[in-house]
C-alpha cells in the first residue's frame, strides 16, 4: 500500500480487507528535517594588491543548522568543525553561496551576493630635486615620496640614504645607485602583509668640473724658463661635466672662451697670472691659477775670480749661464794676447795655465760671446783674478 505523504504529524490509519475484515486502527508519525538556517562571517581581504604581490586572505565562513547532512558544498570548502564550513585565500569580488542539503533541500532564505572589498590599493608618487654645494663640490639628492590609498598612518623605510626620523616620507642621498622605499600601512601591518616596494630611477649625479690646465714652450722644454717673445701654449685639462669654460691670460688681453688648446706671446718682461674658469652642468664656477714669470730667456754671468791651486775647490773659471746652445769664451792678459779660447753648448773653463804652465797670479781678461735659444746674441766681458 502507497500513501501520499502528508504534512508531518500523527496520523491513524484502518486497513479493510476484501472479506471485510477490519484491522487498525494503526498510528503512524510523520516527521521532516528542519529547515537549513545559516550564519555567515565575513574576512574581507587586508593586503594591498600590487603587481608585485597577490595576497588573496579574504574569507567566507558558514555556520549550517537544519537540514540533512552531509551538505555537499563542494571541494573548495573547508569543514573547521562544529559545522562551519569556510572558502578561504579569496581576493576581492562578488561570491555566490547555495547550500543544499543531502535531501536536495535548500536554504529556507537563500544567501543574497556577498561581496568582498579590499583596502584602497596603496599608490605612491616620487619626486626628487637636487641641492648643489659648490663650495664643496657636494650634490644632495633629495627623494620625498607622496602615499594614497590604504589605511594611514604608514610605515615608510628606505633602502639607503639619510632618512630624518620625524619626516620618513624624504629621503637624501649623496651617493649614486639603485634604491627602492617600502610601504605598509596598517591593515598591512596587523594582517602580516609585506611591504610595498617602489623602486626609485637609478640615481646619478654629474661630475663637478675642476679645472686645471698645463703649459709649456720650446724654450722652456729646453732650459725651463720662459722667455719674452716665446709661444707659450696653455692646454685645458680640467675634468668634470664642464660646459663652459674661460681664459684670462693676464697681460689685459682679451679673453678666450671654450678653446681647449691656445698659444700666447707675452711682449714684456715680469710675472702674470694665468687663469682658466670653468662652469659645470650644475652651474658651479671655479677658477684655477697659475703665476708665469716671463723672463729674457736666458741667464748668463762672468765670475772675476778663481783660485787653481789643486785643492779641488774653484780651479777653474767660466761664465755660469743657462739656456745657451753655444757659447765662445777667450782669456787675455793685460797686454791683450790671447791665452785661451773655448767653444761650446757645455764649455770646460780657463784653468789658470798657459800652454801647460801655471799662469802668474794677477789680472786677466775674460770675453764672452754666447747665443741663447731664442736667438739673442749676448757680447759680454770682464777683468778676472788669478789667486793661488
Amino acid at each position: 500500500m502507497l500513501h501520499s505523504t502528508n504534512p508531518k504529524g500523527n496520523y491513524f490509519y484502518r486497513i479493510e480487507d476484501v472479506n471485510n475484515c477490519v484491522h487498525g486502527p494503526i498510528s503512524v508519525s510523520v516527521s521532516e528535517p528542519e529547515p537549513i538556517l545559516v550564519d555567515i562571517v565575513v574576512t574581507q581581504p587586508n593586503c594591498n594588491t600590487t603587481p608585485a604581490w597577490s595576497f588573496n586572505n579574504g574569507s567566507i565562513c558558514i555556520t549550517l543548522s537544519g537540514g540533512t547532512s552531509p551538505f555537499p558544498l563542494g571541494t573548495d570548502w573547508v569543514n573547521t568543525g562544529a559545522d562551519q564550513w569556510c572558502l578561504n585565500n579569496l581576493s576581492a569580488g562578488s561570491y555566490s553561496i547555495d547550500v543544499t542539503d543531502v535531501n536536495n533541500c535548500s536554504l529556507l532564505n537563500p544567501i543574497p551576493n556577498i561581496t568582498l572589498v579590499r583596502p584602497p590599493e596603496i599608490t605612491a608618487v616620487l619626486t626628487d630635486t637636487i641641492d648643489i654645494d659648490c663650495d664643496s663640490n657636494i650634490a644632495t639628492q633629495i627623494n620625498t615620496i607622496i602615499i594614497n590609498g590604504g589605511v594611514p598612518p604608514y610605515q615608510v623605510t628606505w633602502s639607503g640614504g639619510n632618512v630624518d626620523a620625524s619626516n620618513p616620507f624624504v629621503m637624501e642621498t649623496s651617493e649614486a645607485g639603485d634604491y627602492s622605499v617600502f610601504v605598509n600601512d596598517q591593515y598591512g601591518i596587523v594582517n602580516g602583509c609585506p611591504a610595498i616596494e617602489f623602486p626609485l630611477n637609478t640615481i646619478t649625479f654629474n661630475e663637478f668640473g675642476v679645472p686645471e690646465f698645463t703649459l709649456s714652450s720650446s724654450n722652456n722644454s729646453f732650459c725651463g724658463v720662459f722667455a719674452v717673445s716665446d709661444q707659450i701654449t696653455f692646454t685645458d685639462i680640467s675634468t668634470g661635466d664642464v660646459v663652459s669654460f674661460e681664459w684670462d691670460l693676464g697681460d689685459g688681453s682679451p679673453p678666450i672662451s671654450n678653446i681647449e688648446t691656445i698659444s700666447h706671446v707675452y711682449d714684456v718682461i715680469g710675472t702674470y697670472t694665468v687663469s682658466l674658469t670653468t662652469e659645470d652642468l650644475y652651474g658651479c664656477v671655479e677658477t684655477f691659477s697659475k703665476i708665469v714669470d716671463i723672463t729674457k730667456g736666458y741667464e748668463i754671468v762672468l765670475p772675476n775670480a778663481f783660485t787653481p791651486n789643486n785643492d779641488g775647490v774653484n780651479e777653474t773659471i767660466r761664465p755660469v749661464y743657462n739656456c745657451m746652445v753655444e757659447v765662445q769664451m777667450s782669456i787675455y792678459d793685460t797686454w791683450g794676447s790671447l791665452i785661451y779660447t773655448e767653444t761650446g753648448d757645455n764649455i770646460y773653463g780657463w784653468d789658470g795655465t798657459i800652454d801647460g804652465n801655471p799662469a802668474e797670479n794677477g789680472n786677466y781678461i775674460m770675453v764672452v760671446t754666447a747665443k741663447a735659444f731664442n736667438g739673442a746674441i749676448i757680447d759680454l766681458n770682464g777683468p778676472v783674478t788669478l789667486i793661488k
